[in-house]
C-alpha cells in the first residue's frame, strides 16, 4: 500500500516554484489538519485540479476517518486549496463512536460538511438510523437523515 500526503500533491498541482511549496505548506499547516491518504494507486489529473485514488483508500484528517473503493480530491483552480473530496464504492465514515455507510461521501471543507448517499445509514454505539441522505455538520458536531428515515434506538439501563 503506498502513502501519499495531501500536501506533496497540492505542490504538485499548485506550487511552480519552491517558494510557491513552501507558501502551500504553510498555508496548511496554519489553516487546519492535514489530511493523510493511504491507497493502492494513485493518479494526477493537473488539467483537472484532480487527484484520484484507487483500492483500499483510507483518508485520515484528524479525528475522521473515511475508507472507500475510490477517492476523488478536487482542488481549487489556483491548486492550493482543496474544495471537495467524493468518496465513492463502499463508503464508511468514523469519527469518535460515529460510523455511517452509503456508496457515495462528499466531503465540502469549506463547509465542514460529509453528506453520504446511496442506502446510508449511521451507528452511534447500538443506535441506529437510515434514510435516503445522511448529512454531518462536523464544526457542530450533529447530522440530519433526510427522506424515509428509519431508526432504531437502545435506551440505556437505568442503574439500580
Amino acid at each position: 500500500m503506498k502513502r501519499f500526503f495531501i500536501a506533496i500533491l497540492l505542490m504538485t498541482l499548485g506550487a511552480t516554484s519552491t517558494l510557491g511549496a513552501e507558501a502551500t505548506l504553510e498555508k496548511i499547516s496554519k489553516e487546519g489538519v492535514p489530511i493523510e491518504i493511504d491507497s493502492d494507486s494513485m493518479e494526477l489529473r493537473s488539467r483537472d485540479n484532480l487527484v484520484i485514488f484507487t483500492g483500499s483508500v483510507s483518508a485520515v484528517r484528524g479525528d475522521m476517518t473515511i475508507q472507500s473503493d475510490r477517492l476523488e480530491v478536487y482542488t481549487a483552480a489556483e491548486g492550493e486549496d482543496i474544495d471537495k473530496i467524493i468518496a465513492l464504492g463502499k463508503v464508511r465514515v468514523k469519527r469518535g463512536t460515529t460510523l455511517a455507510s452509503g456508496e457515495k461521501g462528499v466531503f465540502l471543507l469549506s463547509e465542514e460538511t460529509v453528506t453520504l448517499t446511496g442506502d446510508p445509514k449511521i451507528w452511534d454505539g447500538r443506535n441506529a438510523v437510515a434514510g435516503k441522505v445522511i448529512k454531518f455538520f462536523l464544526a457542530e458536531e450533529r447530522y440530519v437523515i433526510e427522506e424515509g428515515v428509519h431508526g432504531q434506538f437502545y435506551p440505556k439501563k437505568e442503574k439500580e
